[in-house]
C-alpha cells in the first residue's frame, strides 16, 4: 500500500518510472489487485513519458509481456483509458 502511494504520486506527476513500478504493481498484485489492463494502461503511458532509452526500452518490454495476456477488447480498453488519463493531465486515471 504505501508503495503503491509513492509510485502513484511520481505517476501523476509525469515520472516515466513511477509510472512503470505503479503498473509492475497491478502485474504482481502487490498491495493492488492483480489487474493487466491497468498494467498495461500505465506502462503504455510510461513509453511515451520516457526521456531515458533504457526506460523506455523496459516500458515496451513490459508492454509486449502484457499484452499477451489481453484481449483485444482489454488492449484497446488498456489505450483508452491511458489516453484519457494524459489528457486529464493524470487528473482521470481510474484509479
Amino acid at each position: 500500500q504505501e508503495a503503491r502511494k509513492w509510485f502513484k504520486l511520481a505517476a501523476v506527476q509525469g515520472y516515466a518510472l513511477g509510472q512503470i513500478q505503479l503498473g509492475l504493481l497491478y502485474s504482481a498484485a502487490k498491495g493492488v489487485p492483480r489487474d493487466d489492463v491497468r498494467t498495461y494502461m500505465w506502462t503504455s503511458i510510461a513509453s511515451e513519458t520516457a526521456t531515458n532509452s533504457d526506460i523506455a526500452n523496459l516500458a515496451q518490454k513490459i508492454l509486449t509481456a502484457t499484452e499477451s495476456d489481453l484481449t483485444p477488447q482489454q488492449v484497446s480498453e488498456a489505450k483508452a483509458m491511458a489516453e484519457k488519463c494524459r489528457e486529464s493531465t493524470y487528473r482521470d486515471c481510474g484509479e
